[in-house]
């Protein structure tokens, strides 16, 4: 798996995008994180199994069993030819007696019992240091643990693996171009279709359209990344299931080559069963990988702190690691295992999942690796619909740009080598090459304005050679402080005007319906919220207090455009970080990734309040830029933010206004 063009490509994905532009030792690529986390998976699994007791363990291997007859019963049966092995599936076949539909049941236990008296020839060297104790008579929980262990390991390696070139900067690119392309545009008709048919099958398939035994094909996922991931890795099976059942013709016990095949078989459905989460058990593996504290979080929190760094203490991950159980919990009439640790590391988890907030505020979203995000963002869209815009005759600035979908064929087509370019060193190649045709050229070559030629030539600058043509409007959340405060020194006389009369009318209500609609004002207009607001420069938090009909995201945009179009700046990038919001904590109702203790002494499991941890990610949110603005000033860079931002503050001031004299009669008087 480790040597497919799929899986070796991201030896050139960056981890963090483009944060090593602002944090140069921060150059992790995909690859080593993909094996770090399948490492720590593997962990995690061999633990928790080594520390459950036997009734869990007794249940757990059960039901692993009875999955394991399901992938034989279906696979003898020849119903269903498993996409996984599209080029091999006769040499699959030939690996197992023919047999009638009356036998299946019969030889697919033969083929079991088989497989668990030959575990030796699919026992793996380089794993036995993960296989627990188990007596020698329980040689079927050894080759259900092997099945899984490497399953679990195999999604977790694999987890990255739909990422495109700097990862969700170019999935956006990708999703907002295949958008305009299905809408009537201004494209070139056949470069549109060329795109479309490219991205149609991660985009607008029913689902994923991968066949297996086990498990059925998940429902088509709003993350471009997840649907190309799934592609990939049937069509690694695909690749490496040739190899290996070339290898399996040369045998010539019949026994041995089912061994074999059930092994490689049981290992491909698992993988898919729990990457699609098909049943609750399959749910609780891919919590290993995807979860609250996961292998994925464990790998990246280390290694980005360090390579950025920063020193906010360690993680002993090798005690909590070797601590993990697996537990039983039941939610409703469902039943999961999950992931426990002894309640003495909650503090750990605590520090895990603080310190993975801190990695995103501070270093991912630090206003110039955000700056250099959005800038290869828009100059790659900018570049592409130049591309798709241009007929065949017409010259366009960057025609290599087409293979941020082209090369997505390759997934569709197992064994094309093509997808190992879908890297970001061949995209950055694209935009060098374009730096010397910009320079070398004038933009009527290219049939462009002289203000789109200018633009695509300051964002290549800046991205490329660090020469600097955007300037943050905000650098930090607390430059929203000064504008909020300046905002409601002004409210002041009505905030005051609002408070005496509803505290007359709070002392004379009349009805239970008049009082609480006047305490609901006066808990608004509380001078310790206020204050909260200011000091935070929340947006949300205003929003939530002061509807406001023209939000602080339209209020910035509103103001960056008028200045472009006084020509007192050049072009503008903004966003609003809606991450800063996702703490990381357990989000799914059905509990499956909550954080799960035990006591030591008792063995007692139960579900970690994490109320607390939510207050202190709570308070680091109001330290997270919310609004990212970057200009180019045409004239002292210092002068202008300062007015943009005064210009925002009476805009927001007014907006304020208008709300409060909407929510309280008085001041309509």
């Amino acid at each position: 798996m480790m040597s497919t063009a799929y899986f070796y490509r991201l030896h050139d994905v960056y981890q963090s995008s483009t944060v090593y532009l602002t944090f140069p030792g921060n150059r992790t690529k995909r690859y080593e994180h993909s094996y770090g986390t399948m490492e720590l998976a593997g962990e995690m699994f061999f633990s928790a199994i080594t520390n459950a007791s036997d009734i869990v363990l007794k249940n757990f291997f059960t039901d692993a069993e009875g999955y394991l007859k399901d992938v034989v019963s279906s696979l003898l049966g020849g119903k269903i030819h498993p996409t996984y092995c599209n080029s091999s599936y006769k040499a699959l076949s030939e690996c197992f007696t023919t047999v009638n539909s009356r036998a299946v049941q019969s030889e697919s236990e033969k083929a079991i019992s088989e497989a668990y008296k030959n575990f030796e020839q699919i026992e793996d060297a380089a794993l036995n240091h993960y296989m627990p104790p188990f007596s020698s008579e329980l040689a079927k929980r050894k080759f259900l643990y092997q099945c899984l262990l490497e399953s679990v390991r195999i999604v977790a390696l694999f987890h990255d693996i739909g990422h495109p070139p700097y990862s969700h900067i170019m999935e956006s690119v990708l999703n907002g171009l295949y958008a305009q392309c299905v809408s009537p545009n201004a494209f070139n008709q056949s470069r549109a279709e060329e795109l479309i048919s490219n991205l149609k099958p991660f985009k607008e398939a029913e689902n994923d359209n991968i066949s297996c035994l086990l498990s059925v094909p998940l429902r088509i996922s709003p993350e471009l990344h997840e649907q190309v991931g799934l592609k990939m890795l049937a069509g690694a099976f695909d690749d490496i299931f040739q190899i290996e059942l070339a290898g399996l013709s040369k045998v010539k016990s019949k026994v041995k080559k089912g061994t074999a095949a059930v092994y490689y078989v049981a290992v491909a459905e698992f993988c898919f069963a729990i990457l699609r989460e098909q049943t609750p058990f399959f749910t609780s593996l891919h919590r290993i990988v995807d979860g609250c504290v996961d292998a994925d979080r464990m790998d990246y929190i280390v290694r980005d702190s360090h390579n950025s760094g920063v020193d906010w203490g360690t993680i002993p991950y090798k005690r909590m690691l070797e601590s993990c159980k697996m537990a039983e919990h039941m939610y409703h009439d469902e039943h999961f295992y999950v992931m426990a640790f002894p309640r003495k590391m909650a503090e750990h988890i605590d520090d895990l999942l603080i310190t993975r907030y801190k990695i995103f505020s501070r270093i991912n979203y630090h206003h110039r690796s955000y700056k250099t995000a959005l800038i290869l963002q828009r100059l790659v869209r900018t570049l592409a619909e130049d591309y798709l815009s241009k007929g065949d005759t017409q010259k366009a600035l960057c025609p290599g740009i087409a293979d941020l979908w082209n090369c997505l064929s390759s997934t569709m087509n197992s064994g094309d080598l093509y997808i190992i370019q879908w890297n970001d060193s061949t995209l950055i190649s694209h935009l060098y090459q374009t730096l010397v045709e910009v320079k070398s050229n004038s933009f009527e070559d290219y049939g462009l304005s002289e203000e789109q030629y200018d633009d695509i030539s300051n964002m290549l600058e800046e991205f490329l050679l660090n020469r600097k043509h955007f300037y943050s409007v905000f650098k930090r959340q607390s430059d929203f402080s000064p504008i909020f405060a300046s905002v409601f020194v002004r409210l002041q006389p009505l905030v005051d005007q609002v408070k005496k009369y509803e505290q007359q009318k709070l002392q004379n209500a009349a009805s239970p319906n008049a009082f609480a609609d006047a305490d609901d004002s006066l808990k608004r207009l509380n001078a310790r919220k206020i204050q909260g607001i200011i000091n935070s420069g929340d947006g949300d938090a205003l929003q939530r207090v002061f509807p406001l009909k023209c939000s602080m995201r339209s209020i910035i945009l509103e103001v960056l455009a008028e200045y472009k179009e006084k020509g007192q700046i050049g072009a503008y990038l903004f966003d609003e970080n809606k991450k800063r919001s996702r703490t990381g904590l357990p989000s799914r109702e059905d509990q499956s990734d909550g954080i799960y203790l035990y006591e030591t002494s008792t063995g007692d499991v139960e579900l970690y309040n994490v109320s607390v941890l939510e207050d202190q990610l709570v308070r680091l949110q109001n330290y997270c830029l919310q609004y990212i603005a970057y200009i180019e000033p045409r004239e002292d860079s210092t002068v202008v933010i300062h007015d943009i931002r005064q210009e925002i503050a009476n805009r927001l001031y007014n907006a304020v206004e208008s709300s409060m004299k909407e929510m309280f009669s008085c001041l309509r008087a």
